[in-house]
C-alpha cells in the first residue's frame, strides 16, 4: 500500500495564459475553469519522501522468494544426487520440481530487475538525452527484444544494460537448468537373485563315472576355441555360472583341479640318423626294410625313442613313477603329478618364406618342397592336481572366468612322489596302465592359498581350518589312465614321389583316441601357418595341453557329476540390477545462482543510483515509486516538449523519428526540452 500524502499547491508558470483564455467567458464558467485550470497547473510535491522500505518492498520480497525458491532447488538435488529416481505422488518427476521452482525463482527476481530497469529511466534523465530513450527503456523492462534494442543503443556506458542482460538471458534459463539432471544407469545388488558357480575341495569320485567324465573333458581339449588353438579355452568351458539378473560378480574363489606345466627338454635329446645296413635300427618303424630313404633316431635318457622318415612327425610318451625330465628340481609339482606326458616332434625350417600365401590351402606334399631342413625338439607336460583361484564376472548373460593364481604344494612337502602310475612303452604292446587298488583310498592333501576361504560345504573334504584340498589316490589314477589312453599315440607325414602328381601325401596316425592326434598334427605341429610363424607354433602347443587341463578341472565341477558329494558346493556372488539414478551437473545450477546473484547486484545499484539522485541537485525528484507506471509517462513531458512533439497521436514512426532529435532533461517534476 502506498501512503497518503499531503501535498501543497506550486503556482505554475502559465497562470496568466489560462487567465487570458477565460477572460472571454461568463463569470460562472470562467470561475468553473479557473478552479480546474489552476488545480491542474498546480506542481504536486510531496511534504516529505516515502521511506526506503516502502518503496522497493515488494522487490525485496520477490527477491527473498527467489532465494527461498533456489535453496530449495538445491537442497533437493543435492538430496536425489547420486541416489535412486523419486517416487512421488501424482507420477511427478524431479523435472517436474525443479522446472517448477526454477519458474518460481527467474519469475521472482525477473520482477525486481523489470522494476529496476523501469525506474532506471527517471535517473536517465537527469542528464540531456534523446527522448527516444524513454522508450527504450520502457520497452527493455517488458521484453526479450526491448533489452537487446538497449543493449545495442547503450552499450556499456550505463549499468542498465545489466538489466537489460539479465532479460535476455532469461529466456534460456529454464531449459538450461533441466540440463542439471540426468538419469544414468548402474548396478545395483539384486536381494533375492541367485548368483553362485560350482567349486570342489576334493576329488574321490568313483572310477566309472570319473573315467567318462575325463574322457568327455579330452575331447572338448581336442577342439580348439579358436583356429590352430591360438587361445585357450575359458576355464568355464561346460561349467556356466549362475546368473539369475545377466549380471553377476564374485570374490575370489578356490576350487581343485588339474593344472599343467611345461618345460623344454630339447638339450636332452639325442638324434642320429639311421644306418642302412643295419636293419635293426628300423625295427622302430615296425618294419626292417631300409629301402624306403633316409630315417632318423631321436631319443632321451632312459628309452625314450622316436624314429622317423618325414620331416613331419611327433611321438608321446608317459613317464613312469617319479621319473621326470623337466621338473628335478621342483618336488611339489612331483609329489602333486597325475601323469607327465613328453612329446618328441620335429620342427621344420625355412629359409624363406617369401614364396608364402596365408590365404591359400597347401597340400602336405607340395609343402615338402619348401623344406630346408628340420630339428628335433622335445618338451614335458606335466598334468598336476592343484588349487586354482578364480576371478568370476558375467556381463549381460556373457560370463568371462579367469584363473589369478595356482598352487599345486602338498601339505607334506617331503613325501616325495603320490602317484605311483606305471605304463608300457607304445612300442610294447598299446597304452595299457597298472591298477593298483589296495592304494584307491589314500589321500594327498593339498595347501590353499592364504585368501582360500571353504567355511560351507567343505564337511569331511578339508581340514579344520578349510584351507586344505584332498584328492585321493584312486581318482588320480583313473584320471591318469583316462590320459595315458588320450595322449599317448605317433603320427609321421609320409610322401611318395610317385604320388606327386596327385599333390598328396599319407598321414600315418597311431592311438587308441586320434581325434586329439589329429589335432596335434594338423592345427599345431604342421599346420602351414605354425611352421613359418614358430612363436605361434609354440603357442599353440601350449595351448592344446592346457585345454586338456582346463577341459578336465571344469568338468570336475559340474554339478551333473557332483550331485552328491560333499565336498562341492556352490559359492555365491553378486547379483547386480541395472538401475537408473539421479546425477546431478551442478554447473547448470550455477548458471541460475549467477543469474540472481545479478539480479540482486543490479536492484541494489538501481536504488543507490536512485538514493543519490536524491540527495544532489535534483532533490526536488522525489517520484522514486514511479518505476513502470504508464500515469507517470503520460504527464511527464511538459508543454514546450508537447509543442515541439505535437499533439495528439500520429504514426509510431513519425513519432520514434521525432523523439531520436528532441534531446530533453528531467526539470523539476517534468521533461523539458533542451535548448
Amino acid at each position: 500500500m502506498r501512503d497518503r500524502q499531503e501535498f501543497e499547491p506550486i503556482p505554475s508558470e502559465n497562470d496568466q495564459a489560462y487567465k487570458s483564455e477565460c477572460s472571454d467567458m461568463p463569470m460562472s464558467r470562467v470561475r468553473q475553469v479557473s478552479e480546474f485550470s489552476k488545480e491542474s497547473s498546480e506542481t504536486l510535491r510531496p511534504k516529505s519522501s516515502k521511506p526506503f522500505w516502502k518503496i522497493w518492498w515488494l522487490e525485496m520480497v520477490c527477491i527473498l522468494v527467489s532465494l527461498v525458491a533456489f535453496v530449495a532447488i538445491v537442497l533437493v538435488l543435492d538430496h536425489f544426487d547420486n541416489k535412486a529416481l523419486p517416487n512421488w505422488p501424482f507420477k511427478a518427476t524431479l523435472n517436474t520440481f525443479i522446472a517448477l521452482l526454477t519458474t518460481v525463482a527467474k519469475g521472482a527476481f525477473m520482477f525486481p530487475v523489470s522494476m529496476a530497469i523501469s525506474q532506471t529511466k527517471w535517473t536517465w534523465f537527469l542528464q540531456d538525452r534523446p527522448l527516444y530513450d524513454f522508450h527504450a527503456i520502457d520497452q527493455a523492462s517488458r521484453g526479450f527484444w526491448g533489452s537487446l534494442v538497449l543493449m545495442s543503443r547503450v552499450h556499456l556506458r550505463h549499468f542498465v544494460v545489466l538489466g537489460a542482460l539479465l532479460m535476455v538471458v532469461n529466456v534460456v534459463t529454464t531449459p538450461l537448468t533441466q540440463l542439471a539432471i540426468s538419469y544414468p544407469a548402474r548396478d545395483e545388488v539384486a536381494a533375492g537373485e541367485d548368483a553362485s558357480t560350482r567349486v570342489i575341495s576334493a576329488i574321490d569320485l568313483d572310477p566309472g563315472p570319473l573315467g567318462i567324465l575325463v574322457r568327455r573333458a579330452l575331447q572338448i581339449g581336442s577342439v580348439p576355441e579358436t583356429g590352430n588353438f591360438l587361445a585357450p579355452i575359458p576355464p568355464h568351458r561346460g561349467l556356466s555360472a549362475s546368473c539369475a539378473t545377466g549380471n553377476c560378480t564374485f570374490d575370489p574363489y578356490q576350487s581343485l583341479g588339474v593344472c599343467v606345466k611345461t618345460a623344454n627338454i630339447t638339450s636332452q635329446l639325442q638324434v642320429r640318423e639311421l644306418d642302412a645296413a643295419r636293419p635293426e635300427d628300423f625295427e622302430l618303424f615296425g618294419d626292417t626294410d631300409p629301402s624306403e630313404g633316409k630315417a632318423w633316431a631321436t631319443s632321451l635318457p632312459g628309452g625314450i625313442e622316436m624314429g622317423h622318415r618325414s620331416p613331419m612327425a611327433f611321438m608321446t610318451y608317459t613317464l613312469n613313477g617319479s621319473d621326470t625330465y623337466g621338473f628335478v628340481d621342483e618336488p611339489g609339482l612331483v609329489g602333486s603329478r597325475v601323469i607327465s606326458v613328453v612329446l618328441l616332434h620335429t620342427t621344420p625350417l625355412f629359409d624363406n618364406v617369401t614364396w608364402y600365401d596365408p590365404d591359400r590351402m597347401w597340400p602336405l606334399a607340395e609343402i615338402f618342397e619348401y623344406f630346408d631342413g628340420f630339428r628335433h625338439e622335445a618338451t614335458e607336460f606335466l598334468f598336476h592336481v592343484c588349487v586354482q583361484s578364480f576371478e568370476t564376472r558375467v556381463h549381460m548373460g556373457v560370463e568371462e572366468t579367469v584363473v589369478t593364481e595356482s598352487l599345486g604344494q602338498p601339505v607334506e612337502q617331503d613325501a616325495g612322489f603320490f602317484l605311483n602310475l606305471t605304463c608300457n612303452s607304445l612300442l610294447d604292446d598299446g597304452t595299457w596302465c597298472n591298477y593298483n587298488p589296495d592304494e584307491w583310498n589314500k589321500t594327498l592333501r593339498l595347501e590353499a592359498p592364504s585368501s582360500a576361504d571353504l567355511t560351507a560345504g567343505s564337511n569331511s573334504s578339508t581340514t579344520n581350518d578349510g584351507n586344505v584340498f584332498i584328492t585321493t589316490y584312486g581318482a588320480m589314477e583313473t584320471i591318469a589312465r583316462q590320459m595315458n589312453g588320450a595322449l599317448g599315440g605317433w603320427a609321421e607325414a609320409r610322401f611318395s614321389p610317385e604320388e606327386y602328381d596327385r599333390m598328396s601325401a599319407a598321414v600315418r596316425l597311431y592311438g587308441t583316441r586320434q581325434y586329439f592326434h589329429q589335432a596335434l598334427f594338423a592345427e599345431v605341429l604342421f599346420d602351414m601357418t605354425s611352421m613359418v610363424n614358430l612363436t605361434r607354433r609354440a603357442a599353440s602347443l601350449h595351448n592344446i595341453y592346457a585345454n586338456v587341463a582346463t577341459a578336465i578341472s571344469s568338468m570336475l565341477r559340474n554339478y551333473e557329476h557332483q550331485a552328491d558329494s560333499p565336498a562341492a558346493f556352490n559359492v555365491t556372488g553378486h547379483a547386480w540390477k541395472e538401475v537408473s539414478y539421479v546425477h546431478v551437473s551442478w554447473e547448470w545450477i550455477t548458471f541460475l545462482a549467477v543469474e540472481l546473484a545479478l539480479a540482486v547486484l543490479f536492484l541494489a545499484v538501481t536504488m543507490i543510483t536512485q538514493s543519490r539522485a536524491r540527495r544532489g541537485a535534483n532533490r526536488d525528484f522525489v517520484h522514486a515509486d514511479s518505476k513502470d507506471s504508464a500515469l507517470a509517462g503520460l504527464v511527464v513531458l511538459g508543454h514546450k516538449g508537447r509543442d515541439v512533439m505535437g499533439d495528439g497521436l500520429r504514426p509510431v514512426s513519425e513519432l520514434e523519428s521525432s523523439s531520436k532529435r528532441l534531446r530533453v532533461r528531467l526539470e523539476g517534476n517534468e521533461l523539458a526540452p533542451v535548448n
